[in-house]
């Protein structure tokens, strides 16, 4: 009896402190009040009765959210509580774990509300505080997240990337499970198509362009030395070079491949990368070297990309050589510093293009004759032989993929193969169209 009237006393003065703890002015009291809370939770944790008033506490918390309107306070209350478990074995009940989730979550990304850098940072705390529950069902709560993927609202759309961006630098080993990266590279292209179709009022377009540079930043500001990065990470990235639609995130994409090459992290065998992805992005045709080869070719070949873009094709190159043919290593390591070079020294205006697809289509012969591999080369040939079928008459991108295909198929020795190409092109051929008339 005399136990239980200790508990009692010791739950009441849990939920004075949890719900007070903030009036507190000086930080070591401040403090205090956390060690206290800390050693309050782990003992009422040992009660199965006293458990139940615990969680019911943690369930006051997440309706305050509904109630109040300066939500700081109790997300600070949300921390401390969820700080104490860590030091309990005890782990939060599922459903526990979802209701704290969804409120977060909805708070974080209701948009008539405000958040500061801080708040947004300590309630995206408050769902990664959720381990080891969390590595176990962040597949599903990010699936809960995912619901929200398709609400227009753009202070949605922000807080679905920012809490991926959260997520992606907490060693979430878990990772793999889904594919978060690919959402970031899909609101990148979202934006620019809704940019692109040129309907949207000014406010509108800006918002937009906002929600670009925070998906560049994001990629381009990943810590590839987070846990689990080498093999979730650039084998993902891979498959988001090829799309056209992608464009303006290969400069993100080169420097954080180029962070992940100066680690020899790029050396990983594909024993050791996720079997989740190797299943996906090996089965048929999904992304062969010929075709990482082609895009990033036509990227730096292009007048219209800009020299930073032309630059970050060339840096992809020049670091996923291996990925691409094992004999090209040394050559393009002595070759691509020259030809970036000559990008920078090159006026934004592009006066000597004619002179840089040259130097270009040398590389890409110099490449083919250091390989000395017919299979890959014929290979090479089918891959801009179908780029070519699908860009647009007059494109400045179909001319260099004409003299990019003469290049490769010069380079080829069955006669039969070169025939074939040739004609397949010139029955195609429009007769109007100056490029493809030279």
């Amino acid at each position: 009896m005399e136990i239980d009237q200790i508990y009692q006393n010791l739950s009441q003065l849990f939920c004075a402190v949890l719900r007070n703890w903030q009036d507190c002015k000086e930080k070591k009291d401040k403090r205090a009040v956390r060690k206290a809370v800390a050693a309050m939770t782990a003992v009422l944790l040992q009660e199965e009765l006293c458990r139940e008033y615990v969680w019911e506490q943690l369930l006051w918390l997440m309706l305050l959210y509904q109630e109040v309107q300066d939500s700081c306070r109790v997300t600070k209350s949300l921390t401390v509580f969820l700080e104490a478990l860590e030091g309990v074995p005890l782990v939060i009940p599922e459903d526990k774990l979802l209701a704290i989730t969804s409120a977060v979550f909805y708070h974080l990304s209701d948009d008539t509300k405000e958040h500061s850098e801080a708040d947004r940072a300590e309630l995206t705390h408050c769902i990664l505080l959720q381990e080891p529950v969390m590595a176990k069902k962040l597949p599903q709560i990010v699936e809960a997240v995912r619901c929200l993927c398709s609400d227009p609202r753009t202070q949605v759309r922000r807080a679905v990337l920012l809490f991926i961006k959260d997520v992606l630098g907490a060693n979430a080993r878990s990772c793999s499970a889904w594919d978060v990266v690919g959402h970031i590279f899909s609101e990148f292209s979202r934006s620019t198509g809704r940019r692109a179709a040129g309907d949207l009022s000014a406010q509108e377009a800006q918002e937009e362009g906002a929600l670009q540079e925070l998906c560049m930043d994001i990629v381009g500001s990943l810590d590839v030395s987070a846990s689990g990065m080498t093999k979730l990470l650039w084998p993902r990235l891979l498959l988001y070079v090829v799309p056209d639609q992608y464009s303006g995130m290969l400069i993100p994409v080169s420097r954080c491949v180029q962070a992940l090459a100066e680690r020899g992290d790029l050396m990983v065998r594909k024993i050791d990368l996720d079997p989740h992805f190797l299943s996906c992005m090996f089965q048929g045709s999904l992304l062969t070297p010929q075709m990482l080869l082609a895009r990033l070719l036509v990227v730096a070949g292009s007048p219209f990309a800009g020299n930073e873009l032309q630059a970050a094709a060339l840096l992809l190159l020049q670091n996923l050589h291996s990925k691409i043919h094992p004999a090209v290593g040394a050559m393009w390591a002595a070759e691509i510093p020259l030809l970036l070079q000559c990008l920078e020294g090159k006026d934004e205006s592009f006066p000597d293009s004619a002179a840089w697809e040259q130097r270009l289509l040398k590389f890409l012969w110099v490449s083919l004759d250091t390989m000395e591999d017919e299979a890959w080369t014929k290979g090479l040939s089918c891959e801009l032989s179908r780029r070519l079928s699908s860009s647009p008459s007059g494109s400045g991108e179909k001319s260099f993929l004409y003299k990019a295909l003469g290049t490769v198929l010069g380079a080829c020795k069955e006669i039969l193969h070169i025939q074939e190409k040739l004609l397949q092109h010139l029955e195609k051929a429009n007769a109007e169209e100056p490029s493809e008339v030279q």
